[in-house]
């Protein structure tokens, strides 16, 4: 990716941490000239020491003040490395941060079909170990090119002051490790791209594995998933020894370089001495300034590769938020604050995955009305729930709010009237009870343990409590693995009653159940929603049945609507399949 994108990408994480950033360079700029003092002292003590015909009191003392000057600059550059590193990487950790909050929050307002494209791998792939990598390109990276760069400066200057030879050699071998190392950039960043890429799709398949673990143990096919992940283990080990087979050669030849280079101002540096044109000290300091500057120059190696895989994860970021909705986005259009009278979908469709799942969909549905929609397994049932919950956008025609197009309205306004209880709702490691006040608008209200009580109740949870350790304050394994299914749906139904919005959806929320428990929390839910807009979606027919209104749908299309008596009348596929339910029904009973 272009390297002024990534520039502006970083620029505002980075500007509020820039007078940090500005002192930590200053200080790179002392202490490095400060460290390189250290061989010019040397040199005078040297040059001291070999050009005094005796080692007299006056000659110690000057020594002494050399050494005491070099120990205290020595200190003085100790003291501002450890403020400029200080400054730098927490600054770099900083950005880190919010580089990671930015993303985790752009995550959230995210449209359903966004997270259909991207595996829940991928997504941690990019959240956790790119953004590390981030943070170095920002923090080590940063400062160990301006310590290098100054110290080519220093040392540059220092060794012509010296002797302009010995300047030329020694740093001409130095100089040809950044046309070497600018050799292996364009492969280098390659392979970190694709290194970062099948660590993605491990994660991907890693995360999979372990969620459907029991799938797996059930059907008896760990060997497979072995398998499998021995495959995936394999791309990304053998891109990842390409990255090191790069770094293994990069480190070596800058090392041989540089050792060249001070072998070859060694020689001819003894030359110059011997031809009066240098003293030891001036060859004695000469030296020191190249051993000074081989380590970060051998270090090199390692900034590149840091910097190359930095920009690789750099990409990969920039990469997913250009295929994410932006704030301004989410938050555009007007905040929707009225009261609730109806909501219109007229010739809606929706299509994913370029395959058309919902099409020409008209329905209104009015303020207290119940709704029923029903049909066989795959005929986009949810889907249409969560086009009326505004969860997915509609691809075609118009779904309206108060006669008003949704797409006028803040998104998040409009998804406020919504209280969903899914077939398979999430349940996170916490207790019952904080699971279910997750749909709470207000978490302090005094009546806040009244209405929780009260939802579990007519949820008909309440006879399960007795045989569950801590009842309410039990403590729930991944996905609420401890919980039976039916649990885990009554759980998510007393988390959407408690939210208590305009409208209410259950979606399919009993199908766990057993005929006599969902007859219960059906008659306990008719008072509590009758006054409601409530949307009920169910394959048992007879859960609809006292609905004000229902569709049938058949592949995406309504094929017939109204109530129930009405659609009995009609004797088309509602009463087909109410009449094949009704006698299920009844041969279990009789079996019983």
């Amino acid at each position: 990716m272009n390297f002024k994108r990534q520039i502006e990408y970083l620029r505002p994480y980075l500007r509020p941490y820039k007078f940090q950033v500005s002192l930590s360079l200053f200080f790179v700029l002392i202490s490095t000239a400060l460290d390189q003092a250290s061989p010019w002292i040397i040199k005078l003590i040297v040059d001291l020491l070999t050009q005094s015909e005796q080692l007299d009191g006056q000659v110690q003392s000057q020594v002494y003040e050399y050494l005491y000057l070099l120990a205290g600059l020595s200190v003085l550059a100790a003291i501002l490395l450890f403020f400029q590193r200080y400054l730098l990487i927490t600054s770099s950790r900083k950005v880190e941060y919010s580089l990671r909050k930015n993303l985790f929050e752009k995550l959230q307002i995210q449209n359903r079909d966004f997270f259909d494209k991207n595996p829940t791998g991928d997504l941690m792939s990019r959240s956790t170990n790119d953004l590390d990598h981030v943070r170095d390109l920002v923090g080590p990276v940063i400062l160990h090119i301006a310590r290098m760069g100054l110290l080519l400066i220093y040392t540059g200057i220092c060794l012509y002051l010296i002797s302009p030879k010995i300047a030329l050699v020694g740093l001409g071998f130095s100089l040809l490790l950044p046309l070497i190392s600018m050799k292996f950039l364009k492969f280098l960043y390659k392979t970190h791209s694709t290194n970062q890429k099948f660590l993605a799709k491990l994660n991907t398949f890693l995360h999979e594995s372990i969620s459907g673990i029991s799938i797996i143990k059930a059907h008896v096919i760990e060997p497979l998933f072995i398998k499998k992940f021995t495959e995936r283990s394999e791309e990304f080990k053998q891109t990842s020894k390409k990255v090191a087979y790069t770094n293994s050669f990069i480190w070596p030849i800058i090392a041989v370089v540089s050792g060249l280079g001070i072998c070859a101002s060694l020689l001819l540096g003894s030359y110059l001495v011997q031809q009066g044109e240098m003293t030891i000290g001036d060859l004695s300091a000469a030296i020191l300034y190249l051993v000074k500057v081989q380590f970060p120059l051998v270090g090199l190696g390692w900034v590149i590769s840091l910097t190359q895989r930095g920009r690789a994860s750099l990409d990969r970021i920039i990469e997913l938020e250009d295929a994410m909705q932006t704030q301004e986005e989410y938050e555009y259009g007007a905040h929707f604050n009225d009261t609730f009278d109806q909501l219109e979908l007229k010739d809606m469709s929706l299509t994913l995955s370029e395959v058309k799942v919902l099409d020409s969909i008209n329905l209104t549905i009015k303020r207290g009305q119940s709704l029923g929609i029903v049909g066989a397994t795959g005929s986009g049932k949810t889907l249409l729930s969560q086009v009326i919950a505004g969860i997915y956008p509609s691809s075609q025609g118009e779904v309206k709010l108060n006669q008003t197009p949704i797409i006028s309205f803040n998104k998040l306004s409009y998804k406020r009237l919504f209280s969903i209880a899914p077939q398979d709702g999430f349940l996170f490691s916490d207790s019952i009870y904080n699971n279910i006040i997750l749909g709470s608008q207000n978490t302090d209200s005094p009546t806040l343990d009244a209405e929780v009580q009260q939802a579990v109740e007519i949820a008909d949870f309440t006879k399960d409590l007795p045989s569950i350790p801590n009842r309410l304050e039990a403590r729930l394994g991944e996905k609420g693995i401890n919980l039976s299914g039916g649990q885990k749906q009554r759980v998510g139904l007393s988390r959407a009653l408690i939210a208590n919005k305009e409208i209410l959806i259950l979606d399919d929320t009993l199908s766990a159940l057993d005929t006599e428990t969902e007859a219960q929390v059906l008659k306990n839910l008719t008072s509590q929603i009758k006054d409601l807009t409530s949307i009920v979606i169910s394959h048992r027919y007879s859960s609809v049945s006292e609905l004000d209104h229902i569709i049938v749908l058949d592949e995406g299309k309504i094929v017939e609507q109204g109530n129930h008596k009405q659609l009995l009348a009609l004797q088309g596929l509602y009463w087909n399949t109410w009449e094949k339910q009704q006698i299920t029904t009844h041969l279990a009973v009789d079996d019983v």
